[in-house]
């Protein structure tokens, strides 16, 4: 089976995985293929900065028995895992966006975000001319400031990837304790949480997404 191949990335460091089965929520495992480019780094521009980014593929025209999103159903998606992220993130229950605010096409929120007796607090930028999603956590002394970025590319009409990139500072103490085997399942459960994300705005574009 053919691929469309993805955007090209430029980095020092890339591993291309196979095709993968994903479980959607409803206990369901669809033949789903998909292209993911993974790569970890520290940018040349960002020199303290530990990157991991990966892209996967949304429409395949080999994969007859699933349906083709539209760039809007998969906008309207990731839009809606920044407004509730709890009906995508496995663990999380809850979350209260405390401030909102309109500027043109892009909405900036702050959220509040709760695991349990654990918060986690955090500012999103949703751009509706970009169709791009930025999420910045403040450092705290479990965990380093990290910015996430999730992006739509469309190389040509219907051909639908998501990038998704995830930056650490590496000043932070709570990085520095870290060992290569932690990040690697960091990245890991990154990688999990994205393609459950898309299984999800898959099945919820079956019934409501327009």
């Amino acid at each position: 089976m053919q691929l469309r191949e993805p955007p090209a990335i430029d980095n020092d460091e890339i591993t291309r995985l196979p095709l993968h089965f994903i479980t959607l929520p409803t206990g369901r495992t669809d033949n789903w293929p998909v292209t993911i480019t993974v790569c970890h780094w520290n940018t040349l521009s960002h020199p303290t900065a530990m990157r991991f980014e990966h892209l996967i593929q949304i429409n395949a025209p080999e994969a007859y028995q699933l349906p083709t999103l539209t760039r809007a159903q998969l906008w309207r998606g990731l839009a809606l895992r920044a407004y509730d992220p709890a009906d995508f993130v496995l663990g999380l229950e809850g979350c209260a966006v405390t401030n909102h605010v309109r500027d043109g096409d892009i909405e900036t929120l702050e959220r509040t975000l709760y695991f349990g007796a654990f918060e986690v607090h955090d500012r999103v930028m949703v751009d509706n001319t970009t169709h791009s999603v930025r999420v910045d956590v403040p450092a705290t002394e479990k965990w380093p400031a990290c910015t996430a970025v999730t992006n739509i590319e469309e190389p040509e009409p219907l051909s639908l990837f998501v990038r998704f990139v995830y930056e650490w500072n590496d000043n932070d103490a709570a990085e520095l304790a870290l060992d290569d085997t932690a990040r690697r399942l960091r990245e890991q459960a990154c990688l999990s949480v994205d393609m459950d994300t898309v299984a999800r705005i898959r099945e919820m574009s079956l019934h409501d997404l327009s």
